[in-house]
């Protein structure tokens, strides 16, 4: 405890003075003590020559802030961005800023082959070429129609016919091929208008010869064989020397020589085999060009 001026003290504890007013070396007319210090308070001084009190400051008393971000400590706001300002319009839902003079909210959408905004783009073109909005069907693909990809069913054309995943081979190298169902062991032959169904040549046990001849009217013999024309559309060939028991012998017109069929007429001998070439309108007897093979035994 002491009293008087307190001229010449020297480190005085806080703890000791309890009441009165302290003398401050600079600035105002000393600090009234009388208020309890505590949690949150400071020693603050309002203005030259006001006391020095112990309070809590209070965010009216505290300097206001200025650039990017204005107002008092406890209700700033966010004016710009170094330097430059931000538009005071409401943001809606997945809006950004964008800098249109200053920085504004704004809805972002993409162009080009892609619509729309971000969160809800649409395709709408490839390569800069414009897809059309129609729903696809199932096994559709996009085909360019000249003017947008539009999805459409893919039909082939030609020996392959039908939809993709359907497909039938209905001819071999631009030439017919016969809805026919082929039985066990049939090869495809050539029938003089299409490809169908036939026996195929099947060779005898043993030792086998191979006979193979054109006939026309300029050729009428060949090696192992002699051909005679006894009436229209008739033929009889001769095999010299003879086979060892019946070959087997197919027989078809020459393709591209009139609307004509070729075929073997009563089962051949070892000696001979007849053919008959038709008409394939009318069914006609009619002479043509003709090929045959004969395989038998020797």
């Amino acid at each position: 405890m002491f009293t008087g001026s307190g001229a010449g003290l020297q480190n005085l504890s806080a703890a000791n003075v309890t009441s009165g007013t302290l003398p401050l070396s600079r600035g105002g007319t000393g600090a009234n003590l009388s208020q309890t210090g505590g949690t949150g308070r400071f020693l603050k001084q309002l203005g030259a020559g006001a006391p020095v009190t112990v309070a809590p400051i209070l965010s009216s008393e505290l300097p206001a802030f200025g650039g990017d971000v204005t107002g008092q400590i406890n209700a700033l706001t966010v004016n710009g961005l170094r330097g430059v300002s931000v538009s005071s319009t409401p943001p809606s839902d997945n809006q950004a800023l964008v800098f249109q003079g200053v920085w504004t909210p704004t809805t972002l959408a993409v162009g080009g082959d892609v619509a729309g905004a971000l969160s809800t783009t649409t395709v709408v073109g490839l390569r800069g070429r414009p897809v059309s909005p129609t729903a696809p069907l199932t096994g559709q693909t996009l085909v360019w129609s000249g003017a947008a990809w539009t999805p459409s069913t893919v039909t082939l054309a030609g020996d392959v016919t039908g939809v993709a995943g359907a497909t039938t081979v209905d001819r071999l190298q631009g030439r017919a091929l016969a809805s026919t169902a082929p039985t066990t062991n049939q090869v495809i032959a050539w029938n003089g208008s299409a490809w169908a169904p036939a026996n195929g040549v099947r060779a005898p046990a043993g030792k086998t010869r191979i006979i193979f001849g054109v006939y026309t009217s300029a050729q009428t013999s060949g090696p192992g064989y002699s051909v005679s024309n006894p009436s229209t559309g008739v033929y009889t060939i001769t095999f010299s020397p003879q086979f060892a028991g019946p070959p087997t012998v197919v027989a078809t017109a020459v393709a591209g020589v009139g609307s004509r069929n070729a075929g073997v007429g009563a089962a051949p001998s070892a000696t001979t085999a007849t053919v008959q070439t038709h008409d394939n309108v009318t069914d006609a007897l009619e002479s043509s060009i003709w090929y045959f093979i004969a395989v038998g035994p020797d």
